[in-house]
């Protein structure tokens, strides 16, 4: 990080976005501008990384909190976001095939042989 008279403003913006994740917040914590902390960003590579890391380390203490149907759909929604189908009325659309033994659905699951 580059070492100035902001190092000790950068230093407690990092702190404050591993508590909050926003940098508008963690701007008004330290006093700065949101344009101020976007060119401290840009101008400082090393600090530009510190939030970045700062950022995932708060996602994963908090991820470990909330039930694993949120993070799949939070997380992974491209792969577990309920679909609609818009040919039936917006219904959701099972992920997985309904005729599939064990997988919950209506229908009875036929022997194997």
């Amino acid at each position: 990080m580059i070492e100035d008279d902001r190092l000790p403003k950068k230093q407690l913006y990092i702190l404050y976005l591993e508590d909050v994740p926003k940098h508008k917040w963690a701007c008004k914590a330290v006093g700065i501008s949101d344009d101020t902390s976007k060119r401290w960003r840009d101008e400082d590579s090393d600090f530009a990384d510190a939030c970045e890391i700062a950022l995932s380390s708060w996602v994963r203490r908090n991820v470990k909190k909330s039930s694993p149907e949120f993070q799949l759909e939070r997380l992974l929604s491209e792969d577990f976001k309920e679909r609609k189908d818009v040919t039936s009325g917006d219904k959701p659309i099972p992920i997985y095939p309904v005729n599939v033994p064990g997988n919950n659905s209506n229908q009875e699951d036929k022997p194997i042989k």
